[in-house]
């Protein structure tokens, strides 16, 4: 009965929403294999591609200076923000390197370290050198929603760029085609309402017309409050958020743990 009543809500949307880590795409992917790959192979990275690593230098900077106080003496020094071509580029870019793998090993994710990994996971998925993961049930459902004319958007705290080379080098191929807009939280947190009302806005819906998908219930509350409709996905994994935010379950207008229980076809 009550996935009778998620499937209507789904089939009368208009647009929908989906996070990706958790809820379409395995979190173990991304914790066991994506990150693992970037933290290996981060100094080659930076070394063969300075050109685009050193245009994130004065954000950097910027977070560095944030976090001096709490960063170990082991850590070299960065170097102030090149304004010359005379600058020592191998000294800035020993710099770079260790500044970064600090923040990978204390798992901080500040917005100059995430710049950072997300240029390099880009690259390494227009290398071919990992694929995305998408969880068969989602890849059933994002055809029967483009079959459907629904407008389909991601919303993930990953870099707009960073999704965009994740739809298009998946283990299935390129799904790109299938998704209208990439959203990252550039255009708000996804734990307030300004993200979830910009989207529905460049979507030209209205937010009762558009489903939320994620496997946070924190995320579940916020996108409520801006009037959608949202699901909570609970894949049941290891690393599971819902667990972590148990004194926010309640507000979700379903739970799933598949999108088959609630595609139209199904």
């Amino acid at each position: 009965m009550i996935n009778e009543a998620l499937r209507r809500i789904v089939s009368q949307a208009k647009a929908i929403i989906l996070d990706i880590e958790g809820t379409i795409a395995s979190i173990d992917f991304t914790r066991k294999e994506a990150f693992p790959y970037v933290e290996s192979h981060i100094e080659d990275y930076i070394m063969k591609n300075w050109d685009e690593v050193k245009n994130t230098l004065s954000l950097i900077q910027q977070q560095f200076v944030l976090d001096s106080k709490e960063i170990s003496n082991d850590v070299v020094q960065l170097p102030s923000v090149p304004t010359s071509e005379n600058i020592e580029v191998e000294k800035c870019q020993s710099a770079v390197i260790g500044y970064v793998k600090h923040q990978m090993k204390n798992n901080r994710n500040d917005p100059a370290m995430k710049q950072i990994q997300g240029l390099a996971l880009q690259n390494a998925f227009r290398n071919g050198d990992i694929l995305a993961h998408i969880y068969s049930d989602a890849i059933k459902a994002l055809k029967i929603w483009a079959d459907e004319s629904k407008l389909i958007y991601t919303y993930s705290t990953g870099s707009r760029a960073t999704q965009v080379e994740y739809f298009k080098h998946t283990i299935l191929g390129d799904l790109s085609n299938f998704i209208k807009g990439y959203f990252d939280t550039s255009v708000g947190s996804k734990l307030e309402c300004e993200g979830f009302k910009f989207i529905c806005s460049s979507a030209e819906v209205d937010p009762s017309e558009v489903v939320f998908f994620s496997d946070r219930p924190k995320e579940i509350i916020a996108a409520k409050k801006c009037g959608l409709k949202a699901i909570l996905v609970d894949r049941e994994s290891e690393i599971s958020l819902i667990r972590e935010e148990q004194d926010f379950l309640g507000h979700e207008d379903g739970k799933i743990s598949s999108f088959t229980e609630i595609l139209s076809d199904s």
